[in-house]
Formats: C-alpha cells, sequence, structure tokens
C-alpha cells in the first residue's frame, strides 16, 4: 500500500514537472453572456505560461492558483484588478487536462453589467508559436484589406494605412474587435512595445463586422 502510494505521488510529480514552466496555446471558440443567452464565435489565440501554483497569462499577467473544482480543473485568480473598466477578469479556469481554459470576465456598460464567459481550446505546448501565428496571420490579413480600402479612397490618417489602431490594449474588447496580438517578449510592429498585449481595428476604417 505504502508503496502504491508513493507511486501515485512520483506520478503526480512527474505530471506537475512536465507543466511547469510549459507554455500552450489555446485558440478561443466562442464567447458566452449567461445573462442574455447570446453567444459570440471566437477566433484570438493567446499563450499561457504554466508554472507551479500560477500561470502567465500575456493580458493579465500573474494569475494564482485559487481552488482545485469538483470536476478537476483549477481556477486561478489576479491578486488585484485585472482588465479594464469595461472588460474585467474574475477568474480562469482550467481543465484537469489542460485541454480547455475559460476566461470569467464582467463586462460593464453604464449602471449595467453582465457576466461574460470566454472558451479556449488547446492548440498544443508549443512555446506559443500557435498564438504568434495566428497574430501574424491577422495581422497580414488586415493589412492586405487595409491596402484594398486603401487604393480607393486614400490612406486612412487614423492608422497609417495599417488598419490597426496605434494604441496598445490589455484587455476588454470584443474578439471581433481584435486585429492583432503581440506576445510577451516580442517587439510590435505597431506600438514597439515588448510586452503581451493587443491592438483593436482601426475605429476610422477597419470597423468591424457582427
Amino acid at each position: 500500500m505504502k508503496k502504491a502510494f508513493l507511486c501515485l505521488l512520483s506520478l503526480l510529480s512527474i505530471i506537475a514537472e512536465t507543466y511547469a514552466q510549459t507554455t500552450i496555446s489555446y485558440g478561443q471558440i466562442s464567447s458566452y453572456c449567461p445573462q442574455t443567452g447570446q453567444m459570440l464565435g471566437g477566433g484570438g489565440a493567446i499563450a499561457i505560461t504554466f508554472y507551479d501554483g500560477y500561470i502567465k497569462h500575456p493580458l493579465y499577467g500573474t494569475l494564482y492558483a485559487s481552488q482545485r473544482n469538483s470536476d478537476g480543473s483549477v481556477t486561478y485568480l489576479p491578486s488585484g484588478f485585472a482588465g479594464t473598466p469595461a472588460m474585467q477578469l474574475n477568474a480562469v479556469l482550467v481543465s484537469s487536462d489542460f485541454q480547455r481554459l475559460e476566461e470569467r470576465m464582467t463586462s460593464s456598460m453604464g449602471y449595467a453589467s453582465l457576466n461574460m464567459v470566454n472558451t479556449y481550446t488547446s492548440m498544443g505546448a508549443d512555446g506559443g508559436r500557435a498564438a504568434q501565428n495566428w497574430a501574424g496571420a491577422a495581422a497580414a490579413s488586415n493589412s492586405g484589406s487595409t491596402r484594398s480600402r486603401d487604393r480607393n479612397r486614400g490612406t486612412c490618417s487614423s492608422c497609417g494605412g495599417t488598419g490597426v489602431s496605434k494604441v496598445a490594449n490589455s484587455g476588454g474588447s470584443r474578439s471581433s474587435w481584435v486585429a492583432y496580438y503581440n506576445s510577451s517578449g516580442n517587439k510590435c510592429p505597431y506600438c514597439g512595445s515588448y510586452t503581451g498585449h493587443y491592438h483593436d481595428k482601426c475605429s476610422s476604417c477597419n470597423v468591424p463586422h457582427y
């Protein structure tokens, strides 16, 4: 019995070490509002780095393990305010097999507040490459569509013809507004920052369709 218990502890230790300081790309598949029942599509991608007892989120920084839930998932919480006044992060839940991730958000507009659940699925423990590739593809797509519009009406004075806002954001926009995601450590082509952040589509020339 003691031997079996020690083997189990050893196995759990190996699993923990496997995911310690491992970065997994997650692709967003939906955004759901429980109060209204509205379901929006996904489209974004993020890279989450796992450590012993905490994770690093590219938009919300360090989130600390708070509890293990009955389904085996782990809840991670920010140490303080995370997000923006319009869209605040409450918690991140990661499934026991690391294949599913949920962001629990609160969206505030005026005096009204709505809960939002952003659901992601794993794209692989690839060091964040899939998330970065998605960001590059999104930037190239936005650049191409913007050049097409520029030929018809001239260069946008707000974004300089990129179709992407020059203002960096740390969280809060709907997925349909996000134009480019920059991973921490990479130089952003739109603002030059090396932090993990994203840029919205230009509100003057690249307004998204819903």
